[in-house]
């Protein structure tokens, strides 16, 4: 089924490191990280391609673009299709097997 609802993604906003800093550092930074991203942002791990690395960063819901959606609603579209035509050929398939049977 294709949803041609608008769907939010995750987007990294800005990286974090807390190593080091005092408590009320801390508690005015994550002050100061909700007053440019809302109470809604959080902190979640993020590993770059190829990278062993892992870093702390800032994450915002943003709804996707006019482009993304139109994207999206057409790989679901090519997908059902793929997904029908895959049903059919089975369907097809088991009824040459066992007949059919009423």
């Amino acid at each position: 089924m294709v949803s041609k609802t608008r769907k939010f993604r995750y987007e990294e906003i800005i990286s974090t490191d807390f190593d080091g800093m005092t408590l009320k550092e801390v508690r005015d930074r994550v002050e100061e990280l909700i007053r440019l991203y809302g109470v809604e942002a959080f902190i979640d791990d993020y590993q770059p391609l190829y990278s062993d690395s892992h870093y702390q960063y800032v994450w915002i819901k943003v709804p996707e673009t006019d482009e993304e959606m139109q994207e999206r609603i057409q790989r679901e579209k090519d997908q059902f299709k793929i997904n029908e035509a895959r049903e059919a050929e089975e369907f097809k398939r088991l009824s040459l097997k066992f007949g059919s049977k009423k």
